[in-house]
């Protein structure tokens, strides 16, 4: 407030004056100064003592921000998951802002992606979207493939936004749960060797069937039974179960030698468990 006596201000003073919704976007205003002798007055008594023009209109901006959150974690075989991209306030103008899927789980063979304003899906790419827009969904459909993972991560990072946007929160993480049981291998003994000419097995079983790339098992022998000298093992200390197979048979050739020996025994233990499509194994 500013005190006037005989048209002389002695006293207050304007640092800031909030101007009404009509004053958006102006450049300059008007400022006029009215008499008022705190006791009222008819319409048309209050005389303009004083008017200043052309004052600069200094705009007080709403910060404008877009944001990535976390929505739904993905679940294989058929929950998808979301991530959602807000635009505060939403957007005046079509915009864009650039975004990246990264995390444990590869894109394009864990799973795939969707955008609810149709934008290109990719690993990488920009988001473009149209005038009037707060939000993005952006839905995660998990492969279900056969390959043993565990739970893996998706992460969707923001970069880079045009139209006077700054980043808010750039990036978001979600799971992608895994529902394939890792097999268990074992091994059986099958028949018992005999000389001249009885030869001895084992058999080594996965509790489902191999992959299209195949399980391969290694394993050591021992027991009182010498290698190479009482019998031969022909696989060499590997067995592999073809694709679609659960088992497949060790085979141990008996050495007929002139020695007389007592009933011997041999032992198996498996060691290493492997497949081309990094399946795990227990």
């Amino acid at each position: 407030m500013l005190n006037f006596t005989n048209n002389v201000a002695t006293s207050g003073s304007i640092t800031s004056v909030s101007l009404p919704a009509a004053f958006n976007n102006a450049a300059t205003a008007r400022l006029r100064f009215y008499y008022h002798n705190g006791t009222g007055g008819a319409a048309g008594s209050r005389p303009k003592i004083s008017s200043i023009d052309n004052l600069n209109v200094t705009a007080n901006p709403t910060s404008s921000t877009v944001s990535v959150a976390a929505g739904t974690n993905a679940a294989e075989p058929s929950t998808n998951g979301t991530f959602t991209v807000n635009f505060s306030p939403a957007t005046t103008t079509s915009t864009d802002v650039n975004f990246a899927f990264t995390g444990s789980a590869t894109f394009g063979t864990d799973y795939t992606v969707a955008f609810s304003n149709g934008n290109t899906p990719s690993e990488t790419g920009t988001l473009t979207v149209a005038a009037g827009t707060s939000s993005i969904t952006v839905t995660i459909t998990p492969v279900d493939d056969g390959d043993i993972e565990g739970t893996e991560n998706i992460s969707l990072g923001l970069s880079a936004p045009t139209a006077g946007y700054a980043l808010g929160s750039a990036s978001a993480s979600i799971s992608l749960a895994d529902n394939d049981v890792a097999p268990t291998v074992s091994v059986a003994a099958g028949v018992n060797a005999a000389e001249p000419a009885t030869n001895g097995t084992f058999t080594v079983s996965l509790s489902s069937p191999a992959p299209p790339a195949e399980v391969t098992v290694t394993y050591t022998l021992a027991g009182t039974a010498t290698l190479n000298s009482d019998y031969s093992d022909p696989q060499g200390g590997t067995v592999t179960i073809t694709t679609g197979n659960s088992s497949a048979t060790v085979t141990l050739n008996v050495i007929d030698d002139p020695a007389p020996e007592s009933p011997e025994t041999i032992t198996i233990t498996l060691n290493t468990v492997s497949s081309r499509l990094s399946h795990q194994y227990s």
